[in-house]
């Protein structure tokens, strides 16, 4: 295929020299003289002339031209990372106050504990247990009101208090938090 255009963009520019005609011979034409007239430019300086060659029309159509070009590709390509950039924003927001909520029930658990520890001397763990979940409802109530409005709950709502008493269960249960040994579940009788 290179060599067919090449021998195209070779070839036909000589058979296009070929085919055309021999000039035609020169003929003489008698022209009338014309009278010659002088104008006479008077300055009351000296002349300069300076050539300025403006590029600014060049640059600003090159401009309009990359414009034109790369503007659409530019903007989805800024669309797309602003858009990733919002959305972990918005994970990484909402993970940061889970995150401050439930150390906020751990808090509340520990601070619990120890309010009813004195109280609740003599009880059964499942009273100290659930006298411990009330107070750190509570607390994380009073403490942690914005956070929870935040999340999108009201911190008096029936849903937020299932939602502190859920974590709170989560707490107790998961051995990585550091919950009052009061909390932790008797152990089982030998049989």
């Amino acid at each position: 295929m290179k060599k067919i255009f090449l021998a195209l963009f070779l070839v036909l520019p000589l058979t296009a020299l070929a085919q055309t005609p021999p000039p035609a011979p020169a003929v003489e034409q008698q022209v009338a003289p014309v009278a010659a007239t002088q104008n006479t430019i008077t300055t009351t300086g000296p002349v300069s002339s300076k050539t300025t060659i403006d590029v600014g029309t060049y640059a600003g159509q090159a401009l309009m031209w990359i414009a034109a070009v790369f503007s659409p590709i530019i903007g989805t390509v800024l669309t797309k990372w602003l858009l990733q950039l919002a959305a972990n924003a918005g994970v990484q927001g909402t993970e940061l106050l889970r995150s401050k909520l439930q150390d906020m029930i751990v808090n509340g658990l520990n601070a619990g504990a120890q309010a009813a520890a004195d109280k609740l001397k003599d009880k059964d763990q499942i009273e100290v247990k659930n006298a411990v979940v009330a107070w750190t409802v509570q607390y994380v109530q009073a403490h942690g009101a914005d956070t929870l409005k935040q999340l999108g709950l009201d911190p008096t709502s029936p849903q937020a208090i299932e939602a502190i008493r859920a974590r709170i269960e989560t707490a107790i249960n998961d051995p990585a938090a550091s919950t009052p040994p009061v909390l932790d579940p008797a152990a089982a009788p030998k049989v």
